[in-house]
């Protein structure tokens, strides 16, 4: 920086240096990318997004491709928050289902983010919560055939419905 030029009166600008008139500009991003591209990986990239599988499939497969599939140490730290997703009051069948609410959190959350970007959504904390609170209640209902509780029960009182099991 000690060699750089300063004016006080000028306008403080951003230059692209990957074009000549150092204006950024999608076309010119667009084709620096394709430069960095060899031909092997140009044919790859065609064939991977013409495969017919599944959206979900071909996302997965798209992070393995990017080294973005969660490590070891990741998965680790995810396991470590869900077992200390915990109470010590509930009974080990009673914190198994307690765990299906984690499970319902995390889910609402993806989905509400999705719909975030995709919908353009706004952020909206009650509807995860109430998405997530709902699907709880309905994954324990069909998953426990001994469940008695109503779905009015358990939005009011989650921890009483939990004792009940």
């Amino acid at each position: 920086m000690a060699n750089q030029n300063f004016e006080r009166d000028s306008e403080d600008t951003w230059l692209w240096k990957e074009e000549e008139q150092r204006v950024f500009g999608a076309r010119c991003v667009y084709n620096t990318l394709q430069d960095t591209l060899n031909e092997e990986n140009t044919y790859l990239f065609n064939v991977f997004w013409s495969l017919k599988v599944l959206p979900t499939a071909k996302h997965f497969a798209r992070r393995v491709l990017l080294n973005k599939v969660p490590t070891k140490d990741n998965l680790a730290q995810i396991m470590t928050n869900f077992k200390h997703f915990h109470l010590s009051n509930l009974n080990e069948k009673q914190n198994k289902v307690w765990k299906v609410v984690w499970v319902a959190i995390v889910r609402a959350i993806q989905i509400h983010i999705n719909n975030i970007i995709f919908k353009q959504k706004k952020v909206d904390v009650v509807e995860i919560f109430s998405v997530a609170q709902l699907n709880a209640c309905l994954w324990v209902k069909n998953k426990i055939s001994t469940v008695r509780f109503s779905y009015s029960d358990w939005y009011w009182c989650p921890f009483e419905c939990l004792k009940t099991m």
